[in-house]
């Protein structure tokens, strides 16, 4: 299980590099697989838990990119986010669906 996590934690470092197809493949090779666990785990605490009679709803929001504009001599940095969140069955506890935004 370890190798996986540290596959897992590999590709998500790498999704602000990598192609969207990329780390969409890497996200759904993990669907049935990664734990709710495992996902704490490898992302830290989620930002926010939804709890149903079925599923637990986990979301985690990470700067993804960062820019920097100059507008008459001033510099505005901006900083965009990648929101992931991810479905988890609540019996198994294992992920069903995820999607980022």
């Amino acid at each position: 299980m370890r190798p996986l996590l540290i596959i897992l934690a590999a590709a998500l470092l790498a999704a602000g590099c990598a192609t969207t197809g990329s780390f969409e493949s890497s996200m759904n090779s993990q669907v049935g697989r990664l734990t709710y666990d495992d996902a704490i785990r490898t992302w830290g605490p989620p930002a926010s838990v939804a709890e149903g009679d079925r599923v637990i709803v986990a979301a985690w929001s990470k700067p993804r990119a960062s820019s920097v504009v100059y507008t008459g001599g001033i510099a505005v940095a901006s900083r965009r986010s990648s929101d992931l969140t991810v479905t988890f069955d609540k019996e198994t506890r294992r992920m069903i669906d995820w999607r980022q935004e």
